[in-house]
């Protein structure tokens, strides 16, 4: 198995949501977790505009203007529009550019308790 293989099986099978999108707003990678947790095939998600799971609108505006300014948002409370229903996500993101220029998102999540997800947007009101 080559590093890159090895890499790509760390990622594509790890216990946390992993997606990316790109500059237009299209996601261009989920991995085996995040696919399970919001109950999508890969075809049903991997190539869809971010914004048809948005759960409250005005709310993917807000969180990509964040990410643009601060580059880096940490246990930011998200939901999402599961297959079966909203989800609680709290992401880890950031974003790569090249040469000073947006590429494409990286981000971490996990689901959690509606109760638990209400004390991270406590704290990120604060």
């Amino acid at each position: 198995m080559t590093q890159f293989e090895d890499f790509e099986a760390l990622i594509g099978n790890a216990n946390v949501g992993i997606h990316c999108v790109d500059k237009n707003g299209y996601i261009i990678y989920a991995n085996a977790q995040e696919l399970e947790t919001l109950g999508y095939q890969r075809d049903e998600y991997i190539g869809h505009h971010v914004s048809e799971f948005e759960v409250e609108e005005g709310s993917l505006q807000q969180l990509m203007f964040l990410l643009n300014s601060m580059s880096t948002l940490e246990n930011y409370p998200y939901k999402v529009k599961g297959k079966n229903g909203i989800k609680h996500i709290v992401f880890h993101s950031s974003i790569y550019q090249k040469e000073g220029e947006f590429v494409h998102t990286r981000c971490f999540g996990n689901e959690v308790d509606p109760a638990i997800f209400e004390v991270y947007q406590r704290l990120l009101a604060q």
